[in-house]
């Protein structure tokens, strides 16, 4: 449980700390926060990657998962709206709607769905751990990726909508991965 509450935390903590930093160099930009982010990034990679398991107590969690209604995975079509961010950019300059594709993540209410009413029995709960950290892991290389292309990008006019739109992305992807993994760990391997 220590385990999962600390890559929940340091996810938490890493998504406010780049929002904070975008922010800040909308504001003003000549603040070296490309240079911020990356030092961010790279720090909560190596952190991440020598994390050691701590084992989960059952009994500490409830015996059956939650009843989710699959029909909540439609939602992530709302991650469309992420595509109104170019006229909206290209007209008034705003790069927030690139954060709608944030709203991809809702597809894995889909997997959540199928995972309803199960018995969360110790295998499940070992699931649950490493599907968390695979998605974690992953999403965290592809903002570190997508922070390392930003650093090299020479056109300040590209750098907000890209920024937004790959952490809006990546929000999502995150979101959408930890279902789909405990589905594939827990339900089509045996």
């Amino acid at each position: 449980m220590k385990r999962f509450l600390s890559l929940k935390f340091l996810w938490t903590l890493y998504a406010v700390l780049i929002a904070i930093s975008i922010v800040l160099m909308l504001i003003n930009p000549n603040l070296p926060m490309k240079e911020i982010i990356l030092a961010l990034t790279i720090l909560i990679v190596f952190r991440q990657d020598f994390t050691q398991l701590i084992s989960d107590h059952p009994s500490e969690q409830p015996s059956h998962t939650p009843r989710i209604n699959p029909k909540l995975g439609w939602l992530g079509l709302l991650g469309l709206l992420g595509f109104a961010g170019i006229p909206c950019y290209l007209l008034s300059g705003q790069s927030f709607p690139f954060l709608f594709f944030s709203f991809f993540g809702f597809f894995g209410f889909f997997f959540d769905g199928k995972l309803s009413d199960i018995l969360r029995d110790e295998r499940f709960c070992q699931n649950e751990l490493r599907a968390n950290a695979n998605a974690s892991r992953f999403c965290i290389q592809m903002i570190a990726f997508c922070v390392v292309i930003s650093a090299q990008l020479h056109s300040s006019a590209l750098l907000p909508p890209f920024l937004m739109s790959s952490l809006g992305l990546c929000l999502g992807l995150v979101k959408f991965l930890q279902p789909y993994l405990l589905y594939r760990y827990d339900q089509l391997e045996d």
